[in-house]
């Protein structure tokens, strides 16, 4: 009899930890799309972020690990404009930058360090020294993967957190707040195996009234209202349910059926962009992208689900161009930058 009750109690469990993995999500448009190639052969060995200011592309090479990692180009003359970044460990340089913020109203770029745990602000007309710098030294015993730029105090950020899933970093008071709960927790109590299996990437609306988190290695995206230095929850979708396994207190993905989320994403004051995966990890390496175009899908700020767009072409980075549509980068298979209308 106790052995039927723990059978019950196990089945119980599983049907309970299901619900709400997998939505049945139903956009109002479907359709394929084809893009137009706006610079042709970026001169990068492997696109990592893109960002858009009035008529300049960056495209950051991840792969540069020398200096001029950052490229900028014209997007109406389809030109390389100018090459940035200086890579280094003396004043004014970071060993391993990553742009996360650009301020056209300024022309500043902003670069992140997470191993060096610092932020460097470049004016885009001179980048001999940064303008300004922001030490997260403070930020002990949590490694920060990726962070936004909110106000002149304020840092949003997202990494491999014990506690919770998004932190609230006031550099100037040097104070912590950790906020909203894991997507996936498996299991109780704080742990950084819980942070690292929910690591993702952080977008923030122009107008920064909104917060997009999402994860590829689960499918999940949160969108959240920001309220001064609070977060609220505004909707939350997931793509695929996760397929893991437990190793002690280690979560260890599934490669052959835990399906990819979503590999790039940006948003605009009413509409946030993702490429979507819906692959198992092991294919990732093994396909030639020739053949395995992506989809586009799109969602209102209210998390409505509006389009689902299939590209004629693999993308692997996105952003938005400013009309409604989006740049991507192309693997086709030497990098270009394809505009979609949407």
């Amino acid at each position: 009899m106790n052995r039927i009750k723990s059978k019950l109690l196990l089945l119980v469990f599983a049907v309970i930890t299901s619900v709400g993995f997998s939505q049945n999500i139903q956009f109002k448009v479907e359709k394929n799309i084809k893009g137009e190639v706006v610079v042709k052969d970026l001169i990068i060995g492997g696109p990592s972020l893109l960002h858009v200011m009035d008529s300049l592309l960056f495209v950051q090479d991840v792969r540069n690990h020398g200096n001029k990692y950052l490229k900028v180009y014209n997007i109406e003359k389809g030109t390389l404009s100018k090459e940035l970044g200086q890579r280094g460990r003396g004043p004014g340089e970071l060993i391993s930058p990553m742009i996360s913020y650009t301020n056209p109203q300024n022309q500043q770029y902003y670069l992140r360090d997470k191993n060096a745990k610092k932020v460097h602000i470049f004016n885009l007309n001179d980048n001999s020294a940064p303008d300004s710098i922001i030490d997260l030294d403070f930020f002990k015993n949590n490694a920060i993967l990726d962070w936004r730029y909110l106000n002149d105090s304020i840092l949003l950020g997202n990494g491999w957190f014990k506690d919770s899933l998004i932190a609230i970093i006031n550099f100037k008071s040097k104070q912590i707040n950790f906020t909203q709960d894991f997507p996936l927790r498996p299991f109780d109590g704080p742990s950084m195996n819980i942070g690292r299996a929910n690591a993702g990437v952080l977008k923030l609306t122009p107008d920064k009234k909104h917060l997009l988190y999402s994860c590829v290695d689960i499918g999940y995206l949160a969108c959240y209202k920001i309220d001064g230095i609070r977060l609220e929850k505004q909707w939350d979708r997931w793509l695929s349910k996760p397929k893991y396994k437990l190793d002690g207190k280690r979560i260890v993905y599934h490669s052959k059926d835990n399906l990819l989320g979503c590999m790039d994403c940006c948003v605009t004051n009413n509409r946030v962009y993702c490429i979507y995966e819906g692959i198992p990890t092991y294919m990732i390496g093994n396909m030639d992208p020739k053949n395995s175009p992506k989809t586009i899908i799109t969602f209102s700020m209210k998390g409505e689900p509006l389009g689902k767009y299939h590209a004629d072409r693999p993308i692997i980075r996105i952003t938005p161009d400013g009309n409604g549509g989006v740049y991507c980068v192309s693997e086709d298979p030497e990098y270009n930058v394809v505009r979609y209308k949407l």
